[in-house]
């Protein structure tokens, strides 16, 4: 599916991406390997971003909705 968004962790290690079917991946940065795979929504996640110290991840999307997730590995 078409990403439409993407965020990369504080420490650089991971990175988020959205697709328009609602799902969000993490990837190792450095492996390029896919780390995990969650229906995050019900629409398009058209916002995605690391919290500050890495731990969270939150995602809007055109459901309406924004949700908090846990971004471990």
């Amino acid at each position: 599916m078409p990403v439409q968004a993407v965020a990369i962790s504080p420490d650089g290690k991971t990175i988020a991406s959205g697709s328009i079917d609602g799902m969000v991946n993490l990837w190792d940065a450095d492996t390029h390997q896919l780390i995990n795979s969650f229906q995050a929504h019900q629409a398009a996640v058209r916002s995605i971003v690391f919290q500050i110290n890495g731990k969270f991840l939150i995602t809007a999307s055109l459901d309406r909705t924004m949700k908090i997730w846990k971004a471990t590995k």
